[in-house]
Protein backbone atom coordinates (compact mmCIF):
# COMPACT_ATOMS: atom_id res chain seq x y z
CA UNK A 1 0.00 0.00 0.00
CA UNK A 2 2.36 2.74 0.92
CA UNK A 3 4.54 1.26 -2.30
CA UNK A 4 0.80 2.51 -3.96
CA UNK A 5 0.38 5.82 -2.96
CA UNK A 6 4.34 6.78 -3.11
CA UNK A 7 4.79 6.63 1.16
CA UNK A 8 8.29 6.09 1.85
CA UNK A 9 9.86 4.82 5.17
CA UNK A 10 11.48 7.62 5.95
CA UNK A 11 8.73 9.47 5.65
CA UNK A 12 7.60 7.69 8.64
CA UNK A 13 10.21 8.23 10.65
CA UNK A 14 10.13 11.54 10.24
CA UNK A 15 7.02 11.71 11.86
CA UNK A 16 7.64 9.80 14.01
CA UNK A 17 10.65 11.59 14.96
CA UNK A 18 8.99 14.92 14.94
CA UNK A 19 6.24 12.97 17.24
CA UNK A 20 8.53 12.15 19.84
CA UNK A 21 9.83 16.00 19.68
CA UNK A 22 6.54 16.56 20.53
CA UNK A 23 5.81 14.49 23.20
CA UNK A 24 9.03 15.46 24.72
CA UNK A 25 8.31 19.41 24.99
CA UNK A 26 5.26 18.13 26.38
CA UNK A 27 6.91 16.26 28.97
CA UNK A 28 9.01 19.39 29.89
CA UNK A 29 6.45 21.89 29.75
CA UNK A 30 4.24 19.28 32.26
CA UNK A 31 7.44 19.41 34.77
CA UNK A 32 7.89 22.81 34.33
CA UNK A 33 4.28 23.28 35.13
CA UNK A 34 4.29 20.72 38.32
CA UNK A 35 7.71 22.74 39.95
CA UNK A 36 5.58 26.12 39.48
CA UNK A 37 2.43 24.62 41.07
CA UNK A 38 4.67 22.49 43.58
CA UNK A 39 6.63 25.96 44.37
CA UNK A 40 3.63 28.06 44.66
CA UNK A 41 2.08 25.36 46.99
CA UNK A 42 4.96 25.48 49.62
CA UNK A 43 4.86 29.10 49.31
CA UNK A 44 0.66 28.88 50.38
CA UNK A 45 1.74 26.29 53.30
CA UNK A 46 4.37 28.63 54.41
CA UNK A 47 2.01 31.60 54.58
CA UNK A 48 -0.46 29.63 56.26
CA UNK A 49 1.60 28.33 58.90
CA UNK A 50 2.62 31.75 59.50
CA UNK A 51 -0.86 32.75 59.74
CA UNK A 52 -1.47 30.56 62.39
CA UNK A 53 1.22 30.79 64.19
CA UNK A 54 -0.18 34.76 64.55
CA UNK A 55 -2.98 33.05 65.57
CA UNK A 56 -2.04 30.77 67.88
CA UNK A 57 -0.78 33.60 69.92
CA UNK A 58 -3.65 35.70 70.15
CA UNK A 59 -5.73 32.74 71.06
CA UNK A 60 -3.25 31.81 73.19
CA UNK A 61 -3.42 34.99 75.81
CA UNK A 62 -6.17 33.13 78.12
CA UNK A 63 -3.81 30.34 78.40
CA UNK A 64 -1.03 29.39 80.46
CA UNK A 65 2.23 29.95 79.40
CA UNK A 66 3.78 26.75 79.65
CA UNK A 67 0.64 25.59 77.00
CA UNK A 68 1.67 28.45 74.69
CA UNK A 69 5.20 27.60 74.45
CA UNK A 70 4.11 23.63 74.25
CA UNK A 71 1.70 24.36 71.24
CA UNK A 72 4.66 26.35 69.38
CA UNK A 73 7.44 23.79 70.21
CA UNK A 74 4.79 21.52 68.56
CA UNK A 75 3.76 23.96 65.63
CA UNK A 76 8.17 23.98 65.37
CA UNK A 77 8.38 20.65 65.29
CA UNK A 78 5.94 19.68 62.40
CA UNK A 79 7.10 22.52 60.20
CA UNK A 80 10.70 20.98 60.47
CA UNK A 81 9.80 17.30 59.86
CA UNK A 82 7.63 18.94 57.06
CA UNK A 83 10.79 20.55 55.71
CA UNK A 84 12.78 17.36 56.07
CA UNK A 85 10.59 15.24 54.26
CA UNK A 86 9.97 17.75 51.42
CA UNK A 87 14.27 17.31 50.83
CA UNK A 88 13.98 13.88 49.86
CA UNK A 89 11.88 14.32 46.92
CA UNK A 90 14.21 16.95 45.47
CA UNK A 91 16.62 15.72 42.79
CA UNK A 92 18.95 18.67 42.92
CA UNK A 93 21.30 18.45 45.77
CA UNK A 94 21.93 22.15 46.01
CA UNK A 95 17.81 22.29 46.94
CA UNK A 96 18.08 19.06 48.99
CA UNK A 97 20.85 20.67 51.02
CA UNK A 98 18.89 24.59 51.19
CA UNK A 99 15.76 22.43 52.65
CA UNK A 100 17.80 20.48 54.98
CA UNK A 101 19.44 23.28 56.26
CA UNK A 102 15.86 25.40 56.76
CA UNK A 103 14.83 21.79 58.99
CA UNK A 104 17.89 22.23 61.02
CA UNK A 105 18.00 25.74 62.00
CA UNK A 106 14.10 25.50 63.32
CA UNK A 107 15.80 21.91 65.16
CA UNK A 108 18.77 22.75 66.61
CA UNK A 109 17.14 26.16 68.49
CA UNK A 110 14.43 24.12 69.87
CA UNK A 111 16.88 21.43 71.28
CA UNK A 112 19.10 23.76 73.09
CA UNK A 113 15.88 25.83 74.30
CA UNK A 114 12.76 23.88 75.00
CA UNK A 115 15.29 21.09 77.02
CA UNK A 116 12.09 21.65 79.81
CA UNK A 117 9.52 20.83 77.75
CA UNK A 118 10.87 17.09 76.76
CA UNK A 119 10.94 13.79 78.69
CA UNK A 120 13.61 11.32 78.10
CA UNK A 121 11.82 9.49 74.89
CA UNK A 122 11.25 13.00 73.54
CA UNK A 123 14.77 14.67 73.92
CA UNK A 124 16.23 11.11 72.01
CA UNK A 125 13.50 10.97 69.56
CA UNK A 126 14.34 14.82 68.56
CA UNK A 127 18.05 14.23 68.67
CA UNK A 128 17.24 11.69 66.58
CA UNK A 129 16.03 13.71 63.99
CA UNK A 130 18.68 16.18 64.17
CA UNK A 131 21.55 13.55 63.57
CA UNK A 132 19.55 12.03 60.69
CA UNK A 133 19.18 15.72 58.89
CA UNK A 134 22.81 16.64 59.54
CA UNK A 135 23.53 12.97 57.71
CA UNK A 136 21.18 14.10 54.74
CA UNK A 137 22.66 17.52 54.69
CA UNK A 138 26.25 16.28 54.45
CA UNK A 139 25.48 13.62 51.74
CA UNK A 140 23.82 16.31 50.09
CA UNK A 141 26.63 18.21 49.85
CA UNK A 142 29.01 15.73 49.30
CA UNK A 143 26.80 15.13 46.32
CA UNK A 144 27.03 18.99 44.99
CA UNK A 145 31.28 18.87 45.07
CA UNK A 146 31.39 15.36 43.47
CA UNK A 147 28.86 17.21 40.75
CA UNK A 148 31.13 19.96 40.34
CA UNK A 149 34.71 17.92 39.92
CA UNK A 150 36.63 17.94 36.70
CA UNK A 151 39.51 16.50 35.59
CA UNK A 152 42.18 15.00 37.36
CA UNK A 153 41.50 14.85 41.41
CA UNK A 154 43.52 12.48 43.59
CA UNK A 155 44.25 9.30 42.06
CA UNK A 156 41.44 9.23 39.47
CA UNK A 157 40.67 11.17 36.30
CA UNK A 158 37.08 12.13 36.08
CA UNK A 159 36.03 12.88 32.62
CA UNK A 160 32.15 12.88 31.09
CA UNK A 161 31.38 14.41 27.50
CA UNK A 162 30.66 18.23 28.53
CA UNK A 163 34.25 18.60 29.78
CA UNK A 164 36.26 20.60 26.53
CA UNK A 165 39.89 18.50 28.05
CA UNK A 166 38.30 15.02 28.42
CA UNK A 167 35.30 14.74 25.98
CA UNK A 168 37.81 12.68 23.55
CA UNK A 169 36.94 9.38 26.20
CA UNK A 170 33.14 10.02 25.74
CA UNK A 171 31.74 7.34 23.18
CA UNK A 172 29.22 10.31 21.80
CA UNK A 173 31.32 13.43 22.43
CA UNK A 174 33.83 12.16 20.43
CA UNK A 175 32.59 10.65 17.10
CA UNK A 176 35.70 9.10 15.18
CA UNK A 177 34.81 6.07 12.62
CA UNK A 178 36.06 2.61 13.81
CA UNK A 179 36.18 -0.40 11.48
CA UNK A 180 35.13 -3.89 12.58
CA UNK A 181 33.33 -6.52 11.22
CA UNK A 182 34.26 -5.22 7.89
CA UNK A 183 31.93 -2.76 8.62
CA UNK A 184 32.83 0.92 8.62
CA UNK A 185 31.01 2.49 11.99
CA UNK A 186 30.63 6.54 12.01
CA UNK A 187 31.31 5.65 16.20
CA UNK A 188 31.91 3.34 18.78
CA UNK A 189 27.97 4.74 19.84
CA UNK A 190 26.89 3.38 16.45
CA UNK A 191 28.77 -0.02 16.87
CA UNK A 192 27.60 -0.77 20.73
CA UNK A 193 23.69 0.17 19.73
CA UNK A 194 23.35 -2.06 16.97
CA UNK A 195 24.88 -5.53 18.61
CA UNK A 196 21.47 -5.20 20.46
CA UNK A 197 19.97 -6.63 17.92
CA UNK A 198 19.83 -9.86 15.96
CA UNK A 199 18.18 -8.12 13.03
CA UNK A 200 20.51 -7.06 10.32
CA UNK A 201 18.08 -4.44 8.63
CA UNK A 202 18.15 -2.62 11.72
CA UNK A 203 21.51 -2.66 12.68
CA UNK A 204 21.83 -1.01 8.98
CA UNK A 205 19.61 1.31 9.77
CA UNK A 206 21.65 2.71 13.15
CA UNK A 207 24.93 2.16 11.61
CA UNK A 208 23.77 4.65 8.49
CA UNK A 209 22.47 7.16 11.16
CA UNK A 210 24.75 10.27 11.44
CA UNK A 211 24.37 11.34 15.09
CA UNK A 212 25.18 9.24 17.68
CA UNK A 213 22.59 10.20 19.51
CA UNK A 214 20.23 8.95 17.16
CA UNK A 215 21.77 6.20 17.14
CA UNK A 216 21.49 5.90 21.17
CA UNK A 217 17.91 6.87 20.41
CA UNK A 218 17.22 3.98 17.97
CA UNK A 219 19.14 1.31 20.26
CA UNK A 220 17.02 2.37 23.82
CA UNK A 221 13.57 2.30 22.08
CA UNK A 222 14.22 -0.82 19.51
CA UNK A 223 12.93 -4.27 20.38
CA UNK A 224 13.33 -7.11 20.76
CA UNK A 225 17.25 -7.29 22.37
CA UNK A 226 19.36 -10.06 22.06
CA UNK A 227 18.41 -12.30 24.57
CA UNK A 228 22.00 -12.51 25.84
CA UNK A 229 22.74 -9.09 25.78
CA UNK A 230 23.37 -8.41 29.36
CA UNK A 231 25.92 -11.23 29.46
CA UNK A 232 27.94 -9.99 25.94
CA UNK A 233 27.29 -5.85 26.50
CA UNK A 234 30.58 -5.59 28.30
CA UNK A 235 32.63 -7.11 25.95
CA UNK A 236 31.28 -5.41 22.76
CA UNK A 237 32.28 -1.82 24.81
CA UNK A 238 35.49 -3.48 25.25
CA UNK A 239 35.81 -4.27 21.30
CA UNK A 240 34.82 -0.74 20.51
CA UNK A 241 36.54 1.11 22.53
CA UNK A 242 39.77 -0.93 21.98
CA UNK A 243 39.33 -0.59 18.01
CA UNK A 244 38.35 3.42 18.77
CA UNK A 245 42.08 3.91 20.13
CA UNK A 246 44.29 1.34 18.26
CA UNK A 247 42.88 2.68 14.98
CA UNK A 248 43.40 6.51 15.52
CA UNK A 249 47.19 7.24 16.68
CA UNK A 250 46.66 10.86 18.25
CA UNK A 251 43.83 9.09 20.63
CA UNK A 252 46.10 6.43 21.71
CA UNK A 253 48.64 8.80 22.44
CA UNK A 254 45.92 10.81 24.57
CA UNK A 255 45.15 7.63 26.02
CA UNK A 256 48.87 6.90 26.72
CA UNK A 257 49.13 10.08 28.46
CA UNK A 258 46.28 9.32 31.42
CA UNK A 259 48.58 6.94 33.07
CA UNK A 260 48.63 6.37 35.95
CA UNK A 261 45.25 8.02 36.69
CA UNK A 262 42.14 5.38 37.09
CA UNK A 263 39.44 6.42 34.65
CA UNK A 264 36.00 7.24 35.98
CA UNK A 265 33.23 8.24 33.97
CA UNK A 266 31.37 11.20 35.57
CA UNK A 267 28.09 11.26 34.93
CA UNK A 268 24.64 9.90 35.83
CA UNK A 269 24.55 6.28 34.57
CA UNK A 270 24.90 4.10 37.77
CA UNK A 271 26.07 1.31 34.89
CA UNK A 272 28.56 2.71 32.47
CA UNK A 273 29.41 5.76 35.11
CA UNK A 274 29.85 6.34 38.44
CA UNK A 275 25.98 7.69 38.77
CA UNK A 276 27.33 10.82 39.72
CA UNK A 277 28.22 10.59 43.57
CA UNK A 278 30.29 8.01 43.35
CA UNK A 279 28.14 4.75 43.72
CA UNK A 280 27.95 3.53 39.94
CA UNK A 281 29.94 0.54 38.48
CA UNK A 282 31.81 2.70 35.97
CA UNK A 283 32.15 0.05 33.78
CA UNK A 284 33.51 2.58 30.50
CA UNK A 285 35.79 3.93 32.81
CA UNK A 286 37.48 0.42 33.52
CA UNK A 287 37.16 -0.64 30.08
CA UNK A 288 39.59 2.85 29.07
CA UNK A 289 41.65 1.99 31.88
CA UNK A 290 41.99 -1.44 30.94
CA UNK A 291 42.41 -0.59 27.01
CA UNK A 292 44.96 2.10 28.21
CA UNK A 293 47.17 -0.48 30.41
CA UNK A 294 47.10 -2.97 27.34
CA UNK A 295 48.49 -0.74 24.87
CA UNK A 296 51.28 0.44 27.40
CA UNK A 297 52.11 -2.89 27.82
CA UNK A 298 52.50 -4.13 24.45
CA UNK A 299 54.48 -0.47 23.79
CA UNK A 300 57.08 -1.55 26.50
CA UNK A 301 57.70 -4.94 25.24
CA UNK A 302 58.19 -3.67 21.49
CA UNK A 303 60.80 -0.56 23.39
CA UNK A 304 62.94 -3.61 24.45
CA UNK A 305 63.08 -5.08 20.86
CA UNK A 306 64.13 -1.84 19.57
CA UNK A 307 66.31 -0.97 21.90
CA UNK A 308 68.23 -4.51 20.97
CA UNK A 309 68.36 -3.42 17.29
CA UNK A 310 69.80 -0.02 18.77
CA UNK A 311 72.55 -1.76 20.05
CA UNK A 312 73.37 -4.57 18.07
CA UNK A 313 73.97 -1.12 15.59
CA UNK A 314 76.11 0.20 17.93
CA UNK A 315 78.12 -3.14 18.28
CA UNK A 316 78.73 -3.09 14.61
CA UNK A 317 79.35 0.50 14.44
CA UNK A 318 82.15 0.03 16.71
CA UNK A 319 83.24 -3.46 14.58
CA UNK A 320 83.79 -1.09 11.73
CA UNK A 321 80.83 -3.25 9.77
CA UNK A 322 79.26 0.41 8.48
CA UNK A 323 77.19 -0.68 6.63
CA UNK A 324 75.32 -2.98 8.80
CA UNK A 325 75.23 -0.17 11.23
CA UNK A 326 73.52 2.04 9.48
CA UNK A 327 71.06 -0.61 8.77
CA UNK A 328 70.26 -1.28 12.00
CA UNK A 329 70.45 2.17 12.84
CA UNK A 330 67.39 2.99 10.41
CA UNK A 331 65.33 0.12 11.66
CA UNK A 332 65.72 0.60 15.34
CA UNK A 333 65.00 4.23 14.69
CA UNK A 334 62.07 3.30 13.24
CA UNK A 335 61.09 0.77 15.46
CA UNK A 336 60.83 3.40 18.84
CA UNK A 337 59.15 6.43 16.39
CA UNK A 338 56.35 3.52 15.60
CA UNK A 339 55.59 2.60 19.65
CA UNK A 340 56.66 6.56 20.88
CA UNK A 341 52.93 7.46 20.29
CA UNK A 342 51.85 4.48 22.64
CA UNK A 343 54.05 5.19 25.40
CA UNK A 344 53.37 8.07 28.43
CA UNK A 345 54.25 11.42 28.02
CA UNK A 346 57.21 10.80 29.90
CA UNK A 347 58.49 7.85 28.27
CA UNK A 348 58.01 9.25 24.98
CA UNK A 349 60.32 12.47 26.20
CA UNK A 350 63.29 10.12 27.15
CA UNK A 351 63.39 8.29 24.14
CA UNK A 352 63.34 11.05 21.95
CA UNK A 353 66.52 12.49 23.88
CA UNK A 354 68.04 9.31 23.73
CA UNK A 355 67.63 9.03 19.62
CA UNK A 356 68.90 12.58 19.16
CA UNK A 357 72.49 11.11 19.18
CA UNK A 358 71.28 7.93 17.53
CA UNK A 359 70.04 9.79 14.83
CA UNK A 360 73.29 12.09 14.46
CA UNK A 361 75.40 9.01 13.65
CA UNK A 362 72.81 7.44 11.47
CA UNK A 363 73.04 10.49 9.41
CA UNK A 364 76.73 10.55 9.89
CA UNK A 365 77.11 6.82 7.94
CA UNK A 366 74.92 7.48 5.68
CA UNK A 367 76.84 10.93 4.31
CA UNK A 368 79.55 8.72 4.33
CA UNK A 369 78.07 5.98 2.61
CA UNK A 370 76.66 7.80 -0.05
CA UNK A 371 80.31 10.17 -0.79
CA UNK A 372 81.70 6.81 -1.49
CA UNK A 373 79.19 5.79 -3.47
CA UNK A 374 79.86 8.65 -5.62
CA UNK A 375 83.64 8.63 -5.62
CA UNK A 376 83.65 4.68 -6.95
CA UNK A 377 81.26 5.70 -9.83
CA UNK A 378 83.56 8.59 -10.84
CA UNK A 379 86.71 6.39 -10.54
CA UNK A 380 85.27 4.32 -12.63
CA UNK A 381 83.93 6.76 -15.55
CA UNK A 382 87.29 8.19 -15.24
CA UNK A 383 85.86 11.77 -14.08
CA UNK A 384 87.94 13.97 -11.41
CA UNK A 385 86.16 14.27 -8.02
CA UNK A 386 84.76 17.46 -7.57
CA UNK A 387 84.68 19.06 -3.95
CA UNK A 388 82.69 17.29 -1.42
CA UNK A 389 79.67 19.14 -0.90
CA UNK A 390 77.27 18.66 2.17
CA UNK A 391 74.93 15.82 0.88
CA UNK A 392 70.76 16.57 1.99
CA UNK A 393 69.23 14.86 5.42
CA UNK A 394 68.02 11.09 4.13
CA UNK A 395 64.21 10.81 3.47
CA UNK A 396 65.12 7.33 4.81
CA UNK A 397 64.97 7.92 8.56
CA UNK A 398 61.92 9.53 10.37
CA UNK A 399 63.11 12.47 12.27
CA UNK A 400 60.63 14.19 15.01
CA UNK A 401 60.99 18.14 14.93
CA UNK A 402 61.85 17.94 18.44
CA UNK A 403 64.92 16.40 17.78
CA UNK A 404 67.80 18.77 17.83
CA UNK A 405 70.96 17.75 15.66
CA UNK A 406 74.26 17.71 17.08
CA UNK A 407 76.92 20.67 14.90
CA UNK A 408 79.65 19.01 15.09
CA UNK A 409 80.55 14.64 14.21
CA UNK A 410 78.53 12.69 16.51
CA UNK A 411 80.64 9.96 17.72
CA UNK A 412 79.13 6.35 18.26
CA UNK A 413 76.62 5.79 21.39
CA UNK A 414 77.34 3.45 23.73
CA UNK A 415 74.70 0.77 25.00
CA UNK A 416 73.84 2.91 28.44
CA UNK A 417 72.93 5.63 26.22
CA UNK A 418 70.55 3.36 24.17
CA UNK A 419 69.00 0.86 27.05
CA UNK A 420 65.73 2.62 28.06
CA UNK A 421 65.47 2.25 31.97
CA UNK A 422 61.90 1.21 32.89
CA UNK A 423 59.89 3.25 34.63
Amino acid sequence: MKRIFGISDEVDEEELRKREEREEERFEQEELRWEREERMRFEEDQRRMRAEERNVVFRSRSLDRSNVLQHQFSRSIEKANDMASRAKAYKDPQKRLDMYRSALDIYVPLLRKTKHLLDGAGKKNLLRKVESCMEAAEYAKKELETKSRKGICGDCLYFNGGMAEWCWLDNIACQVPIILHELTWPSTEHFFQAQKFEDPSLRERIRKTMDPIEAKRLGRTSKPLRSNWEEIKIGVMYEATRAKFRQHESLRSKLADTAPYTIVEHCGDRIWGDGGDGCGKNLLGKILTRVRDEIIEKASSEKDAAAATLNNAIAADQAGNRDDALQLYKRGIAKYLKIAKSLPKKDRDSIFKMLSQCVARAELLDKRQRRNSMEKRRSLSGAAAPAPSAPPIPTAIPITPVIVLPTTSPVIPTVSDVVVVEP
